[in-house]
């Protein structure tokens, strides 16, 4: 690489060695140095005592002219126009900090699947929000099971299948589910077996290569759980478990829960048992079609069961969980385009290069009549989409819309009639090139359910309320 970069470095001692730590900035992020330098010291201190020894003799962080992020061994290559922001320094640069264990010091064997995105993913995206926020870490598991959502059959791969990220749905298996199975077993085994696992597979592979079964291996001498099955069940397979709560009655009469699946996946299920009274806590272990749980000593006349409250399982969200969000519109199937306003530029084009990942499939004007309810992309004024907007009633909460009127940009994931929609409004003022900037820019907000930028440039954003699933008996 050859720029014109500030250096500054930095050296600290390691579990076994000094390692110099280095920024090479651009003039205008220079300020910024001091910053990172000690955020990564932090960072390879804190992976030295979880995993083990840092297995190179520097770490170096480069300002990229680009839109880029690339790690390798020892070194991350970042767009300088993101330095700034507190997702880099609190997720991005722990991943890549972090591959130099995974991905790095041990390659995968790709042949039988790619853990290293997965377990770099959980250990570095989600551990550092896990430490801070353990109600942020539950919603970042709520967004891996709600991409899920997202992906097609077609779309979808097994984790032996993944080697790498290439669209949006493989990086939901890849990353998402992968991370979500090392979330899985980490429970299943116990928090200090897991850490005892991870230093053990890195002393015992670094520098060479490992595959799934190597980590299953390292793990099943510290559970009496078998690992296999476990691994068996969610390493080669596709799909996702859709779990319901039965109640029945055992042999002497008495009440009876069972929690059922629809394969044989193995997990640690927990569930809310709740009375006028009282609420009970219980957790399973799910190895069948079909267990029976433990039903709490508790007077009732009527239950209400809550499963995996906190979204702990990889697993189908249901209905009433599931929201509408701006990812559903980037995976989308070739969707059918409305414009509104004739007045404005045609976003057809512009939405399909810099936001969708499938073209789209028709284009038509605002009395077309969408019959087969294929997901919809409607486009028009900012005024004339919060007036549609405001006519769906229940179908969205608009109160936190109410304000956006003067937005410059708006966008609203929405169901209307039972249609996924995207209703994306703009200004007369907004040019092709302003509206391809917007778009892009949206993209980074896919977990949102809707996004509006105003015309000073000031970003909002929010996400319709996830709304409790109970089994009542």
């Amino acid at each position: 690489m050859i720029g014109a970069w500030v250096v500054n470095k930095k050296v600290i001692s390691g579990l076994n060695k000094e390692i110099t730590i280095q920024t090479y900035f651009n003039e205008g992020n220079r300020n910024l140095s001091e910053e990172y330098l000690t955020l990564c010291e932090r960072y390879i201190n804190f992976y030295e005592k979880l995993i083990g020894p840092y297995p190179y003799s520097s770490f170096t962080v480069v300002s990229s002219p680009f839109p880029t992020g690339l790690g390798m061994p020892s070194l991350t290559y970042l767009s300088e126009k993101i330095l700034k922001y507190p997702f880099i320094k609190n997720r991005s640069l722990p991943h890549e900090i972090v591959h130099n264990w995974w991905g790095n010091g041990i390659q995968p064997t790709y042949p039988s699947g790619n853990w290293s995105e997965g377990l770099t993913t959980y250990l570095a995206d989600y551990w550092q929000t896990e430490l801070t926020n353990k109600e942020l870490a539950k919603e970042m598991r709520y967004g891996w099971l709600r991409d899920y959502t997202s992906i097609s059959n077609e779309d979808e791969r097994s984790l032996h299948n993944f080697t790498s990220r290439y669209h949006t749905a493989s990086s939901t298996i890849g990353y998402g589910k992968s991370a979500m199975v090392f979330h899985m077993l980490r429970n299943l085994i116990g928090d200090s077996q897991f850490i005892t696992c991870l230093q053990e597979f890195w002393l015992q592979y670094q520098f060479d290569s490992a595959g799934f079964h190597d980590i299953r291996d390292t793990c099943q001498k510290h559970t009496s759980i078998d690992l296999t099955t476990f691994f068996d069940a969610w390493i080669p397979t596709v799909g996702a478990p859709r779990i319901r709560i039965e109640l029945g009655h055992d042999a002497s009469s008495k009440p009876q829960l069972s929690a059922s699946q629809n394969g044989e996946w193995i997990f640690a299920l927990d569930v809310e048992i709740s009375s006028q009274e009282q609420t009970h806590s219980h957790t399973s272990l799910i190895t069948d079609r079909s267990t029976k749980l433990n039903l709490p000593d508790i007077k009732h006349d009527s239950l209400r069961v809550k499963v995996d409250p906190n979204f702990n399982v990889w697993r189908e969200l249901y209905a009433h969980e599931r929201v509408s969000t701006l990812r559903d519109f980037v995976v989308a199937k070739h969707p059918i385009y409305i414009q509104l306003d004739p007045n404005i530029i045609d976003g057809s084009e512009l939405i399909s290069s810099h936001f969708l990942e499938h073209q789209i499939k028709e284009k038509h004007r605002y009395k077309f009549n969408n019959q087969e309810n294929n997901i919809t992309i409607v486009f028009g004024g900012v005024h004339e989409i919060i007036e549609r907007l405001n006519k769906l009633g229940g179908a969205i909460d608009f109160d936190e819309l109410a304000d956006k009127v003067d937005s410059e940009f708006l966008m609203v994931s929405t169901n209307i009639s039972d249609t996924p929609t995207l209703m994306i409004g703009i200004t007369a003022s907004v040019t092709e090139e302003k509206l391809a900037l917007l778009i892009r820019r949206a993209r980074h907000y896919g977990k949102y359910s809707w996004l509006s930028v105003s015309k000073t440039g000031r970003t909002h954003k929010g996400q319709w309320p996830i709304k409790d699933q109970y089994f009542e008996f």
